[in-house]
């Protein structure tokens, strides 16, 4: 009788690699740096991160066929931004939109060498201490 296969806790397909990845987003001419924590299984990717605007979690699908990505970024405490993109080479390209705004984004694996951003407290007690303890992502003009 064989071993029973290991549970596979992360997506193989190197396209679709869990862990840190970093990026940014685009608005009225400026880009925005956001950093995630992604874990892609089975179809769903789901992770948190932040960015200027403050820590937020990402739940969504994707498709190791199509390259296709959809998630959906929810700030602590306030709103919903709608992701939906595809992967190439170079990570994933895709548009953002809320509420009639929209804009361009681009995220990308992490390389090993750059630093994991500052060490952030997980559990809060409520939105107003978890928002005074954000520190943002540096914004590029």
């Amino acid at each position: 009788m064989s071993a029973p296969a290991e549970h596979l806790e992360y997506e193989d397909d190197p396209d679709f690699p869990s862990g840190p990845w970093t990026g940014y987003w685009l608005e009225g001419g400026c880009r925005f740096r956001q950093d995630l924590g992604l874990k892609f299984l089975h179809g769903m990717v789901e992770g948190e991160g932040i960015d200027t605007v403050g820590r937020f979690r990402i739940a969504g699908t994707y498709d190791v066929e199509s390259h296709e990505v959809a998630w959906e970024k929810t700030y602590f405490g306030a709103y919903a931004v709608g992701y939906r993109g595809y992967r190439e080479i170079n990570g994933i390209w895709g548009v953002w939109e809320n509420e009639g705004k929209r804009g361009g984004f681009h995220v990308w694996p992490r390389p090993e060498k750059q630093p994991d951003p500052p060490p952030q407290k997980e559990r809060f007690e409520d939105d107003d201490e978890a928002v005074a303890a954000i520190e943002p992502g540096i914004i590029y003009g």
